[in-house]
């Protein structure tokens, strides 16, 4: 029986080396597992709307029989000037501060990591621009003459308080909202209805209020929010959400802070982006 000669068995073998690795290379791709991401999507948020504001500073009235110590009846204006309401109620005198923001706009921006379909944490920061303003209720022979606001004040102090050179200072027509922290948000896409799925959440932060003037006022805060998504395309919707966020704020007035809650209420886009795995 004649041997297979050397070099017919050599070029066999290279014949069946690519045959062999490509045979290998396919076992090792059934057995891979895909490759996943701990992030599903990222979300990309502008929205802006309405800013309840809130009022920061109430005082009640003195009672006739009542006598406050010296200088404890002290209010600080928004220019920095003090206006010392005295120690006891007079018949004609002005009491009662009653400090605020009004209503103004607000917008914000969010960025969201989902780590589920429907679970994601945000990176949220807002900014709010208002007027914050000083009203005082006015006593005349006694008898309470009703609340004077800030555009009536220089009258009044300068007629009951002439001494103290008040120059203006009811109002800070810039005031200024800055906040930023995490949400923890969830679309409740399982009871979606017409088209729309709501969502909520909760998140807390950091506030820097600020005024023209006096000393930034800055806090932790908490947060809850609701709303609704509508979708425009597969990367595109529009959210209408609805926040409160409730923190302590601070006053010049001899340690005095009062707990309030913002109301905002803002409309705004969102971009989905998906996140592909990296091999």
């Amino acid at each position: 029986m004649r041997s297979i000669p050397n070099w017919l068995l050599s070029g066999l073998l290279v014949a069946l080396l690519p045959v062999a690795a490509a045979a290998q290379e396919a076992a090792v791709t059934e057995t891979a597992p895909e490759p996943t991401s701990a992030i599903k999507k990222i979300a990309i948020s502008f929205g802006g709307g309405y800013y309840s504001g809130s009022t920061f500073f109430e005082l009640p009235t003195i009672d006739l029989r009542a006598q406050v110590a010296p200088g404890s009846n002290t209010l600080t204006l928004f220019n920095g000037q003090e206006l010392d309401l005295g120690i006891q109620r007079r018949p004609n005198c002005l009491d009662a501060p009653i400090k605020k923001i009004v209503p103004g706009q607000s917008a914000n921006v969010r960025l969201g990591f989902y780590i589920s379909d429907d679970f994601h944490m945000d990176l949220y920061g807002s900014y709010a621009r208002s007027k914050a303003e000083l009203s005082l209720l006015r006593y005349q022979d006694g008898v309470i003459a009703g609340r004077v606001e800030p555009d009536e004040l220089q009258h009044w102090t300068d007629e009951l308080y002439s001494s103290q050179g008040i120059e203006g200072g009811f109002r800070d027509e810039d005031f200024r909202s800055f906040t930023g922290g995490a949400n923890l948000v969830y679309d409740a896409s399982a009871i979606r209805m017409l088209g729309l799925t709501p969502q909520f959440g909760t998140g807390f932060g950091g506030v820097i209020n600020r005024f023209t003037t006096l000393e930034d006022k800055t806090a932790l805060y908490f947060q809850l929010f609701g709303g609704v998504l509508m979708p425009l395309g597969d990367h595109l919707r529009v959210d209408l959400r609805g926040t409160a966020t409730t923190f302590s704020f601070a006053t010049e007035e001899v340690t005095y802070a009062q707990q309030v809650t913002i109301f905002e209420g803002t409309l705004g886009v969102t971009w989905l982006f998906d996140v592909k795995p990296v091999h």
